[in-house]
């Protein structure tokens, strides 16, 4: 690939198609004797041009849609265009248009086509007179074949299985696709050459980013059951990542008494928040959001080809889903990885989007960032293996085995002092800790998701999603009634079903945790963002 090409090409984002075509003049509606209607266009020329937005920014934060809370340009792997698709058609509504709406013509431009001022050169259009509206796919490659005879609704409903390309760690290649926040469109009426018409089409990612980075080297930790430590954030790792597809265009859905349902009324292009901003108002729906109920979680119910039922558990369609990973500590150690270092944050990777019915916003859809920490007690040296059972540590595993001897206690190992943290990554936080708000879990294309880990409160699991501490029970655990001993029973006034287990801890409350699902010790704050921006919101693990 030649980067000479695109020494210059730095646009952010959104960006802007111009299309460098005036409208009809009067001397050239006069010159043929028809004017514009009905005129054969055959000769009309188009030369498309790259620029950079100086309106909307597509971003998304914790509270939610379009406006975000800060963008950012994108670096030039994620900007650069190396060839892109046009589609023209003809419709009332633009992109809402009936789905039986005709696709009159599609153009394809590789990198070779376009200049260094990223402007292709003229190409005429053979299409007859009028003005039509446009949609623009980029870094697909040369898809006509696939989308070629399909109407507006199969161009709405076609499933991109890629957002980019990765190869040895480098990316590139990200494929973008038209948002709707101009008014797509352009005039043909007999344009020569050397006097092209205009229109604007914007583009937004179809990816999304999520980075990281630790606000101090070293936190000093006071925890109210395991006393002070001192801990270092080594790195993370994504969970559910969507990899099964993505639509080629953006939908949102208006909830139906406040849930995502089949009639809930879809818009393609739309906007998440209302024109006047507010909590968040639309769902945005992936190709498999109605189908991510409580009930498919065990089911096998999933098609990864396609939406709708299939014969597939969720799993299939996502990469590092959460379960298969062992609760051994070698598999975590082995995915954590520290990022790729870019400015100040560390960027994890990329995913497609992926979002959750109101009611499904759970940990077998949702996507999550485990952190990885190096834990150090007060009194252990640095990277010092040690040991818990229940509340208490220990350095050796001889000492945690007969701490645990003689009851359900699980020996809980800290290989190498490492610990780790779930964090559940938050599209739109309607800041009610009661329930689950509207896309309050997801991932939506062309937003960067920023989580700062700004403070450790405690000692995190030894795994991410590690076994529940078993608690002690009777030998005799059918007694229908436990206040009336078991007359086979010798009188034993410890009566286990009566009393306080003396062996299990007691937790400490945590009053503002402002969240139950989330994990207390560690405090990270968030940022969703030309791409659009998440602004710091404080986040406790």
């Amino acid at each position: 690939m030649n980067n000479n090409r695109l020494n210059t090409f730095k646009p952010f984002f959104p960006l802007l198609f111009g299309w460098m075509l005036a409208a009809c003049s009067d001397d050239l509606q006069t010159g043929n004797g028809t004017g514009t209607e009905g005129m054969d266009a055959d000769g009309s020329w188009f030369s498309l041009a790259v620029t950079a937005s100086s309106g909307n920014s597509t971003r998304a934060n914790p509270t939610g849609g379009e406006p975000g809370d800060g963008s950012e340009t994108g670096f030039d792997y994620e900007n650069r265009i190396d060839n892109l698709l046009v589609l023209f058609y003809q419709a009332d509504k633009q992109s809402n248009a009936p789905a039986d709406t005709p696709i009159d013509k599609i153009f394809y431009f590789d990198r070779e086509q376009m200049e260094g001022n990223n402007r292709t050169e003229p190409v005429p259009v053979n299409l007859p007179a009028g003005e039509y509206d446009l949609l623009v796919v980029t870094n697909t490659g040369d898809i006509r074949s696939s989308l070629q005879g399909k109407t507006l609704g199969g161009i709405r409903d076609y499933l991109l299985t890629s957002a980019w390309q990765e190869k040895g760690g480098a990316y590139s290649h990200f494929v973008m696709t038209s948002d709707g926040h101009t008014d797509d469109t352009v005039t043909l009426c007999g344009n020569p050459k050397d006097e092209p018409a205009n229109a604007t089409v914007e583009v937004e990612r179809v990816a999304a980013r999520i980075d990281y980075r630790a606000a101090s080297t070293l936190y000093n930790i006071v925890d109210e059951t395991y006393g002070r430590g001192k801990a270092t954030i080594t790195g993370a790792v994504i969970l559910n990542k969507m990899a099964a597809g993505s639509y080629l265009l953006k939908r949102v859905a208006a909830p139906v008494n406040g849930s995502l349902t089949t009639s809930s009324p879809i818009t393609y292009l739309g906007d998440e928040l209302p024109t006047e901003g507010g909590a968040q108002r639309n769902f945005v729906v992936d190709p498999w959001t109605l189908h991510k109920t409580q009930a498919n979680i065990s089911r096998n119910a999933f098609n990864p080809a396609a939406p709708g039922a299939g014969d597939r558990p969720a799993e299939a369609l996502y990469d590092n889903y959460y379960t298969p990973y062992s609760t051994d500590y070698t598999s975590w150690e082995k995915a954590i990885t520290e990022g790729e270092k870019v400015g100040d944050w560390y960027r994890l990777g990329y995913t497609m989007e992926n979002t959750l019915r109101r009611e499904a916003q759970v940990d077998a859809y949702r996507t999550m960032v485990v952190f990885q920490a190096r834990y150090t007690p007060d009194g252990y040296e640095e990277g010092e293996t040690f040991y818990r059972v229940r509340d208490e540590i220990f350095p050796t595993r001889e000492e945690a085995e007969a701490a645990a001897e003689g009851t359900n206690a699980l020996i809980r190992t800290y290989h190498n002092g490492l610990c780790y943290y779930v964090w559940r990554v938050r599209h739109s936080d309607d800041e009610d800790p009661s329930e689950d708000g509207i896309m309050e879990y997801g991932i939506v294309r062309n937003n960067i998701y920023r989580l700062l880990v700004s403070d450790i409160y405690g000692l995190g699991d030894e795994v991410p999603f590690a076994p529940e501490e078993p608690t002690d029970e009777p030998d005799e655990p059918d007694n229908p009634d436990p206040e009336e001993p078991d007359p086979d029973e010798p009188d034993n006034p410890d009566n286990p079903d009566d009393t306080d287990d003396p062996d299990e801890p007691d937790y400490p409350d945590y009053p503002d945790n402002p969240d139950p699902e989330e994990p207390e010790d560690i405090k990270v704050e968030v940022t969703v963002e030309d791409w659009t921006e998440l602004d710091h919101k404080d986040v406790y693990l």
